[in-house]
């Protein structure tokens, strides 16, 4: 069952079956109780799992639609909120205590508290933040802290690995900014809305870590898809796409797709391009559970709406 059934209930109606569980896990000595989800495909059949962080100022369960289109094409989701995100709890649940090798060893303890199946093919994403921990995590082993299990693919929306040095409307995150979607329905608000003021020691640690980030080369030879978004003002977009055409000319394993109208929450953006985002992220979910090199994936939802990296 889930803790908030309602919010289920009403997305049975708008984007169809979301079969999911909410718990917590107790974590740093019981310390920070982080809420997450479990998210059943229709079918009874699960074709992989998928692990993915939100972003700041989100929460796992205002990612829905991007779960059920992952649900519909098989896989069984995981996503849990954020340190100080969410309705997470404890005396730890301050995100300036935490560093970016603190959120991959979350993302692995969540992985590993949910496993069901060892050898089922295990995906990893984020978005914004989310997208900068995936892309750090196919970049170093140190950061990869996911044990007793091989990674198939990883897919980053909007990775922070160049990000504005003032983010948003003038360093507050606001629905306007972040997406085009004029009445977005969210399962809360926007909260901590200003990392200047509500985390200052992370959003220093963000800066570093993008930083990083940037000038790090990917090493794992998983597939990895990057979504880019043309209009954010959150992540670079120029500096996001060099670093991107650059990975891609020392041959990483690496994908972009570039959807020039969209902002920087491309999986909630107006229609048809969230929904083109999407399905697309879907198709190379399954795509990658069966193949291992991304230059054979051809997408079939891109339309006129984004188009791949030259």
């Amino acid at each position: 069952m889930c803790q908030t059934l309602w919010l289920c209930t009403v997305f049975l109606v708008l984007i169809g079956t979301v079969l999911c569980e909410y718990k917590y896990l107790s974590l740093y000595n019981d310390t920070l109780q982080v809420r997450f989800g479990v998210f059943y495909p229709e079918s009874s059949a699960i074709v992989g799992d998928i692990v993915y962080q939100h972003g700041l100022a989100s929460r796992l369960d205002n990612h829905l639609q991007l779960y059920a289109s992952w649900q519909k094409a098989g896989f069984r989701v995981i996503a849990y909120d954020v340190p100080q995100h969410g309705e997470n709890k404890g005396s730890a649940n301050n995100l300036n205590s935490y560093t970016f090798e603190d959120l991959s060893f979350i993302f692995s303890q969540i992985e590993l508290h949910t496993r069901e199946d060892p050898n089922r093919p295990l995906l990893i994403s984020g978005w914004s933040i989310g997208g900068l921990l995936v892309s750090r995590m196919v970049q170093s082993s140190y950061m990869q802290k996911i044990q007793g299990r091989n990674i198939t693919a990883a897919i980053a929306f909007a990775p922070d690995i160049a990000v504005h040095l003032i983010i948003g409307d003038k360093g507050f995150f606001t629905i306007p900014t972040l997406t085009s979607f004029k009445d977005p329905k969210l399962a809360g608000p926007l909260k901590p809305n200003f990392p200047a003021w509500d985390f200052p020691l992370f959003a220093v640690r963000l800066l570093d870590t993008a930083y990083i980030s940037y000038h790090h080369n990917i090493t794992l030879s998983i597939p990895f898809l990057s979504f880019v978004a043309g209009k954010d003002v959150y992540a670079d977009t120029s500096s996001v796409l060099h670093y991107l055409h650059k990975q891609k000319s020392y041959g990483a394993n690496l994908q972009g797709v570039v959807c020039d109208k969209a902002k920087h929450w491309m999986d909630y953006e107006y229609e048809p391009l969230g929904s083109t985002v999407r399905a697309t992220a879907a198709e190379f979910a399954l795509w990658s559970t069966q193949h291992k090199s991304i230059s054979q994936w051809v997408p079939q939802h891109l339309g006129t709406e984004c188009q791949l990296l030259d």
